[in-house]
């Protein structure tokens, strides 16, 4: 399901859209220490679905959110298409298993209120986007600084491998229950780890989550087919990062390839 959000955030009734959907799925690659598995959708995606491909970085340097270029540092305006409002549903709430979320497509780009000492005027935040137990589009933003490395039971620091990304503590919002499987995305709006679990929820606030990392996805697996790189770098150019790209904009390239 895509477009899966409010219209406006805060109380009252969710305006949420049911239709944007997509079935079936074909299983690519998975690798169980970064808790990643991924899939191609079978059935056609319709452009009036509007869709945004999020970016993505597997470099090896911690993501880190960053000063604001002041000449830029203007109150941001949601990017965010509104859904078509027909349908309407009640919020949900802090509950459900957090191991089952469905990564929803979103772009990665927080609202400002433009309040005296909001963050958001002076650094570019990692963020969290997801749907917990497949709520409405959640938002989380953290401010300070670079994100540590961390393992789950799959790994030891001391052997020097790193399959995860740690948030300390959100510094506006929080994942709840059912989170699992969303992406986070750098300052650059990339998504760099999909989350793996942790104990931040909207009961605790000061609650810490930590992230598979794609530069350890990317590479790392010892089998050719578990390897991200092997489908989003499948003619071995070494790249290792790429901003997002609206799905209209990538056809129309790949049309005008056919072309030539």
């Amino acid at each position: 399901m895509f477009n899966h959000q409010k219209v406006h955030c805060g109380g009252g009734p969710e305006v949420v859209n049911e239709h944007d959907t997509a079935t079936g799925l074909v299983k690519l690659g998975n690798y169980a220490p970064s808790d990643y598995i991924l899939y191609e959708i079978v059935e056609h995606i319709p452009d009036a679905y509007d869709l945004y491909l999020a970016g993505w970085s597997a470099l090896p340097e911690a993501p880190s959110a960053r000063p604001r270029d002041h000449l830029s540092s203007a109150p941001l305006k949601s990017p965010w298409r509104n859904p078509r409002n027909h349908l309407r549903a009640n919020h949900k709430g802090c509950i459900g298993d957090r191991r089952n979320d469905t990564v929803l497509g979103s772009r990665p780009m927080p609202t400002s209120t433009s309040e005296p000492g909001d963050p958001s005027l002076e650094r570019l935040p990692i963020v969290g986007i997801h749907h917990p137990s497949g709520d409405s589009k959640k938002i989380s933003f953290f401010f300070n600084g670079t994100l540590p490395k961390a393992c789950w039971s799959e790994c030891d620091l001391d052997d020097k491998k790193q399959y995860h990304w740690q948030i300390p503590k959100w510094s506006l919002g929080t994942t709840e229950p059912g989170s699992s499987g969303s992406p986070l995305f750098d300052a650059n709006g990339r998504i760099v780890g999909q989350l793996h679990g942790g104990a931040a929820s909207c009961f605790n606030r000061n609650g810490y989550d930590v992230y598979g990392a794609i530069t350890d996805s990317f590479r790392t697996s010892p089998r050719i087919q578990d390897r991200l790189a092997t489908y989003l770098d499948p003619d071995s150019t070494g790249r290792e990062s790429m901003n997002g790209y609206s799905l209209a904009s990538a056809r129309h390239e790949a049309h005008k390839r056919q072309l030539r």
